[in-house]
This record gives C-alpha cells, structure tokens and sequence, in this order.
C-alpha cells in the first residue's frame, strides 16, 4: 500500500479505548504510551520533503527502557536519515494522564 500525507485513519473513542485497553492487558509490562512535544515533532515535520513521521520501537541501553525514533519520511517511503532524528519521550507510566480513558 503506497503511503503519502493522508496515511492513516482518525478513529473515535470507543475504538481509541478499545485499542489501548487491550493492548495494555496483553503486555502489562510494556510502558503505556510515549509523550514528545510539539515543538520537536514539527520540526522534524518542517523538514524540506517531509510527507509524514516513522516511528520506531527502540530500546536506550543507557537509560535501560524502550523508547521510540521518530524520523520523517520523504514522497518515496524513505526515512530521512540524514535530518532530524526524535527520541528521549517521557514515558507512561511515569508521565501520564490519570483520567484518560485511554490509560
């Protein structure tokens, strides 16, 4: 399936909640979910050629938890790997938000 700016899908709630929700009760253990700010995400959005982010499931050694890569992606599916890499989130269960239903 080819990827351009409108990959993806919005989804409401219920979906959203269902997601999570299950994906939480089958790996209690993993974090939750990834927080980067604004600010870092569209600079890497910002980038000449830039169609939409990739991200990558990763694991820093130093800190000793897994994280994610963010790069962007160019019109032909290539990760931009000579621009703006993102990592270093906050991480749920340590930086949540308590009354998301998605938590």
């Amino acid at each position: 399936m080819p990827i351009d700016k409108h990959t993806g899908e919005f989804i409401d709630l219920t979906e959203a909640k269902e997601m999570t929700n299950s994906y939480q009760a089958a790996f209690p253990n993993e974090p939750k979910c990834f927080f980067l700010g604004s600010e870092k995400l569209q600079s890497v959005i910002d980038q000449d050629g830039c169609i939409g982010l990739r991200m990558y499931r990763a694991f820093d050694v130093v800190r000793n938890e897994q994280n994610v890569v963010i790069v962007g992606v160019d019109a032909n599916g290539n990760d931009m790997t000579s621009g703006l890499l993102l990592d270093r989130s906050e991480i749920c269960p340590n930086s949540c938000d308590p009354t998301s239903p998605l938590s």
